[in-house]
């Protein structure tokens, strides 16, 4: 604090900024420097707080912050009008969203913005009609959110005087498709193709764990030894891995699976001799983790193509697990518990889905 004008420097999530007293009923009450909390941006926040109160005891306190932003705050101009240079500077700018959200869902917009033949603020017609016509409606949803935010951000950084993208047209509710799992049948099929694939036979107990247990592609090739009681008996899935990035599971909450005898075969057979606690259960081809992407493209399209059913994608394999246990009569809360969903979610889902043999009758 600095003198009796109550001036405070803040620190949220690691970012700078200071506070002026609640009593100038300003619209904004924060002047956020866009700096790291380091000692030397520190001392230069205690200055800058020293200036407002000084400012604030003899009348001249600029009510805008502009004063102050040029004279301690010098920074290299964003072109108001490069699109690509604005999101850039807000990404940066958004320290508290994971690194997954950095390294994953922005590094999606970028791609998409290289895609764009229009880079421009001044193109923001075209560009909300190209992302309309080019990108699915869930991708196009995605992608013209994201310029939203970054456009805000940038207006009320003072970088550009007006958001072209604050009204965006409405999207159309995409209904969630149902989940297609497979029969029994076609589940055997598939695992004796990847067994008596010379090409990828390596993956069958990675197909077969994923039938058995429901798991998330991404939270099975985070799998470590650690994770797996040593009597083979518990698994417990406390990690993903989605694009190659390792990180907590969906829910943000570990949970521990029973297995079966069949399961503790599966890991009796793949189990080293000899192992590390951080070992990968499912290793990749070459010693790394699988990569979920290549998995899909090459192995598992390549061999279901080759198969006499219709083509699903891996997700499928955790929807048949589902619909199986559901089939079986095993309570909703407990499959919700096992997969790591809500019972809200199953229900919601899986309820059309079931095969019920026979309508019961009232005796």
């Amino acid at each position: 604090m600095t003198n009796n004008f109550l001036v405070g420097i803040e620190s949220p999530h690691g970012r700078l900024r200071i506070r002026v007293p609640r009593t100038l009923q300003l619209p904004n009450r924060y002047l956020s420097l866009n700096l790291p909390d380091t000692p030397h941006n520190r001392q230069l926040a205690e200055t800058i707080a020293q200036r407002l109160s000084d400012d604030l005891a003899d009348g001249s306190f600029d009510r805008s912050f502009k004063t102050y932003v040029s004279k301690f705050l010098p920074h290299k101009p964003v072109s108001p009008h490069l699109l690509m240079e604005i999101f850039d500077s807000y990404a940066a700018s958004r320290t508290d969203l994971s690194s997954t959200t950095h390294a994953i869902d922005f590094a999606k917009i970028r791609r998409k913005l290289h895609r764009c033949p229009f880079q421009y603020l001044s193109q923001s017609a075209q560009i909300i009609d190209w992302a309309m016509m080019q990108l699915s409606a869930d991708g196009a949803k995605r992608f013209l959110l994201q310029l939203r935010a970054a456009c805000h951000w940038a207006k009320s950084s003072d970088l550009i005087d007006d958001n072209p993208f604050s009204n965006l047209p409405k999207f159309k509710k995409t209904l969630p498709t149902a989940p297609a799992p497979f029969t029994c049948c076609e589940q055997n099929l598939i695992i004796d193709a990847f067994e008596n694939s010379h090409t990828y036979s390596y993956y069958t107990e990675f197909v077969k764990f994923l039938f058995f247990t429901g798991a998330r592609p991404s939270e099975a090739i985070a799998l470590n030894w650690e994770h797996i009681s040593p009597d083979l008996k518990i698994i417990t899935f406390s990690q993903a891995v989605v694009e190659g990035i390792r990180k907590d599971t969906k829910t943000h909450l570990p949970r521990r699976f029973p297995t079966n005898s069949t399961l503790q075969q599966l890991f009796e057979r793949i189990r080293p001799i000899r192992y590390k606690p951080t070992q990968a259960v499912f290793p990749g081809p070459k010693g790394s983790l699988i990569q979920q992407h290549n998995f899909t493209t090459r192995a598992w399209r390549t061999t279901l193509r080759a198969l006499p059913l219709r083509y699903r994608p891996p997700y499928s394999m955790r929807h048949t697990f589902i619909t199986t246990c559901l089939e079986k009569g095993i309570s909703v809360s407990q499959v919700a518990y096992w997969v790591g969903n809500s019972p809200k979610t199953i229900w919601q889902h899986y309820a059309g889905v079931i095969c019920i043999q026979d309508v019961p009758t009232c005796d």
